[in-house]
């Protein structure tokens, strides 16, 4: 199973990349910012050897949510 999260480089998505990463689910984190991205996948990799894809994408623009579905 992989779970795809947006906003997960803080608030409710990064609780949830880090909830699903205990369950050993593997994810795909979506936010706008790579270097907070690396942080959260950092933690994760502390406790879990899940898969993390990170994809860097401001969903705020309608092209980088076509572009987000595409690539997923």
């Amino acid at each position: 199973m992989i779970a795809l999260i947006t906003g997960a480089s803080s608030g409710i998505g990064r609780a949830m990349a880090l909830n699903l990463a205990s369950r050993g689910i593997d994810l795909i984190l979506v936010a706008r910012s790579y270097d907070k991205l690396i942080e959260v996948k950092r933690e994760i990799r502390s406790f879990s050897s899940v898969r993390v894809k990170l994809i860097t994408k401001d969903l705020s623009i309608n092209e980088e949510c076509i572009e987000l579905h595409e690539e997923v």
